[in-house]
Formats: C-alpha cells, structure tokens, sequence
C-alpha cells in the first residue's frame, strides 16, 4: 500500500468539513430565527385559544402549554445557559454564537485533523440546537390529547440539545468523571 498522498487526503477531507461548518454556523443562525418566530405564534395561538369567550378547560391547559413553548421559544439561549450553568456550576454558559466560534477555529488552525474535529464538534452544536427546538416543540402540544406523552420527550430533548450545544464541555465533564476508560473508547 501507498501511504505517500495520506497528508494530502487528510488535508483534503480536513478543508471539507471546515467548508462544512461555515454552513453549520449559518444553520444555527436560521435556527434560532426560527426558534423565535416559533415562539412568538405559539404565544400568539395561546392567548387566542385561552382568552376566548367559549374556551373549554382543555383548550386552556393548551394554551397554558403553548404559552410556556413559546416564551421559553424565543428565550432559548437563555434557557441552555441556565440548564447549564446549573450542571456545570457556573462553568459554562451559551450565547447563540457556538457554532460560529467552533467553524472560526476551524479555519484558523493549520492542522488539518484538528480542523476536521472541530469542524464535527460545529455540527454537534448546530444539532444541539435543532434538538432542544424541537423539544420545546413537542412541550407546545402538550395540551392536547394527541401530546398527552410528549413531556418527558420534549424535556429530554431540551437537556440533550443543551449539552450537545457545548461539546467540548460535556466530552471534558464525561471524561474528567470517567477518566481515562472513557477516552480509551473512542480510541484517544
């Protein structure tokens, strides 16, 4: 076998992933517009539903859930820097700009290995993000029958989303609490 041209596909496979990320950075910005203008017609739907003259109590405990989706919606950043800063004893915290800050040092390294890992750590955080939007969206139809077992599905997906969001931190915290047997399982 023929090991010369190894450097130039690592190399190669390395400005991929970093051309990759620049994509994922932009994700995470559509997906927190998004998370925002969610937020606010599920507000929206709530005070109709609720204030209605001839609501139902279900429709009220729908709107009540909707409204809880929504604020917390459009406060989402807020909300993965509170879930973690009370993991993390006040270590970590998030702003909406990871995956920008993840992509930018991937660029700015010249290895090419270190590149790509960051470059995958981007698309962990963009994932991150897209998971706890979609966990308070499950918590959004919690009100109605058909949503009846969503709490615990949306309250994982917020927790997962809010860890992946930071991945450095949480593979820091996973192997500082499992040591060495846990790095060895990824081969590092």
């Amino acid at each position: 076998m023929d090991f010369s041209n190894i450097g130039n596909l690592i190399a190669g496979v390395g400005s991929i992933l970093v051309n990759m990320a620049n994509v994922f950075a932009q994700v995470e910005s559509v997906a927190l517009s998004f998370a925002i203008l969610a937020g606010c017609v599920c507000f929206y739907k709530s005070i109709l539903l609720g204030f209605s003259d001839n609501s139902t109590v279900q429709e009220r405990r729908q709107a009540l859930w909707l409204a809880i989706a929504g604020i917390l919606l459009v406060q989402i950043t807020v909300l993965f820097s509170v879930i973690l800063d009370t993991i993390s004893n006040g270590e970590e915290s998030v702003d909406g700009g990871e995956v920008l800050r993840l992509s930018e040092a991937a660029q700015s390294t010249d290895d090419p290995m270190k590149a790509g890992i960051l470059a995958c750590l981007s698309f962990l955080a963009c994932v991150g993000w897209i998971t706890g939007i979609r966990g308070l969206l499950a918590w959004s139809s919690m009100g109605t029958d058909a949503g009846r077992g969503q709490f615990w599905a949306g309250a994982c997906g917020i927790l997962f989303g809010a860890l992946m969001v930071v991945p450095i931190w949480t593979l820091n915290a996973l192997t500082s609490q499992y040591g060495s047997q846990f790095t060895a399982m990824f081969g590092m």
